[in-house]
């Protein structure tokens, strides 16, 4: 294939990352808020958070192995259905049992959905070009994903002010504009991604090619587990991925709610935190395209990592140590700024790790890491904010992200591809500049 294909398979994949995050973007302001408004506690949001982590935790390495065995295009498909189900669920939810109902399906989504774009991006970039710079290519993701759900929470807080019709519960019209995105997005996915499907239809029996199927997928799940314990440097971006999982919920979980504690109205808090939120997605959007600058500056795509990973830990202290909003405004803008570049280095040391059979199995198995340290960390920081307030919740969570950094330096070993220090390929002048 030509250069030109490549062009074309890196367009393809920024478009396919707009239509998927999107619709993320305009729940992110929701997603704890919303509950709380229509009568549920914050312990119980823990609940329905934990449950999603616990089912992303169980399916993630043979949703993974699955994308491996019968192709990215389907999984895909499979998880928009399951988002159409969860967002539909959530949009009229009022109690816990149908919360719980929601987020076990929200959680097969995130499993099924993690790893096989960007598997499908690598494959494809390297069959068009061997010598492809991904790197480049997972650079603009992290700028057009950070666009796309900055709009998305914009649009978000800007919906949730308007009128709402009679009979549907709190915040539901941005829900429901959310799962009309979907639907967008799984037109585009059909349209769009191509591949060669590496388990045949043909000349088989159903029930044949679904036993084969099981069988590949449990033999790509235990040999790519096989290479992680084989391996250093893969046990140490596993471990820097659990502690970033685990201080990502101090993030996630509870600044929507410390937004609404300041300020003592929720209208105001969704609309204060769907800006805040947009312009910290922005801020990511703008590390990520500086991710090849920033290895350039330390000398490799690892230091690049453990640089990010600690700054990240250093602006979410500021939320326990400066007061009120000033303090929650600096540690998430701090945040997000980092979190575009810090992923672009993570993952491209992830990619290098490992070949085309296992790709999207080891991102799962990477994301898996992320999902069991939220689990974990989540009821863990739940019970720091009820004692102690939520300063405290933002120090624990900073002190996480700040310990993933230095276990980036296990990477050194291998994989880092090029001939930088420490074997990492430092991009050229330019690479990574604008279009996760």
């Amino acid at each position: 294939m030509s250069t030109a294909d490549a062009d074309q398979v890196r367009r393809r994949f920024l478009l396919l990352t707009a239509t998927r995050w999107l619709p993320t973007g305009l729940l992110i302001p929701l997603i704890t808020i919303a509950p709380l408004e229509r009568g549920l506690s914050l312990a119980e949001v823990g609940l329905i958070t934990a449950v999603g982590g616990v089912v992303v935790f169980v399916l993630e390495l043979p949703t993974g192995g699955l994308a491996d065995v019968v192709g990215r295009r389907p999984v895909l498909l499979v998880a928009t259905l399951c988002n159409l189900v969860s967002t539909a669920t959530i949009a009229v939810a009022t109690s816990v049992p149908l919360y719980l109902a929601a987020w076990a399906v929200e959680g097969i989504y995130r499993a099924l959905e993690s790893g096989p774009l960007d598997s499908w991006y690598v494959d494809a970039a390297q069959a068009a070009d061997p010598d492809a710079d991904i790197e480049r290519g997972l650079a603009l993701r992290g700028v057009v994903l950070s666009v796309a759900i900055g709009v998305g929470a914009l649009a978000c807080g800007g919906i949730a002010l308007l009128p709402q019709p009679d009979g549907l519960p709190v915040l539901a019209v941005p829900i429901l504009v959310s799962l009309a995105l979907r639907v967008v997005d799984g037109i585009a996915i059909t349209v769009l991604l191509d591949e060669v499907r590496l388990v045949p239809r043909s000349g088989r029996r159903r029930v044949g090619a679904v036993l084969a199927t099981v069988r590949g997928t449990w033999a790509v799940v235990a040999e790519s587990t096989a290479l992680l314990r084989a391996s250093a440097a893969l046990a140490g971006l596993a471990a820097a991925e659990l502690v970033w999982g685990a201080g990502m919920v101090g993030v996630e979980v509870f600044a929507g709610p410390r937004v609404v504690e300041l300020l003592g109205d929720a209208d105001r808090g969704v609309l204060v935190f769907a800006i805040t939120a947009t312009v910290g997605w922005g801020l990511s959007g703008v590390g990520s395209s500086a991710a090849p600058w920033i290895a350039r500056r330390t000398g490799s795509w690892v230091a690049a990592a453990v640089v990010t990973r600690v700054s990240q830990g250093l602006a979410v202290l500021a939320a326990g140590v400066v007061a009120g909003m000033t303090g929650l405004l600096i540690a998430y803008l701090g945040f997000y700024v980092v979190h575009g570049a810090a992923n672009v280095a993570h993952y491209g040391l992830v990619h290098r790790n490992f070949g085309a059979r296992h790709r999207a199995t080891v991102v799962s198995v990477n994301s898996l890491a992320g999902r069991l340290g939220g689990v974990v960390a989540a009821p863990l920081l739940g019970a720091l904010a009820t004692s102690a307030g939520l300063p405290w919740t933002f120090v624990a969570a900073a002190a996480l992200l700040a310990a993933g950094g230095p276990l980036y330096l296990a990477a050194r070993s291998s994989g880092d591809a090029g001939a930088g220090p420490e074997g990492a390929r430092v991009p050229a002048a330019g690479a990574g500049t604008t279009g996760t």
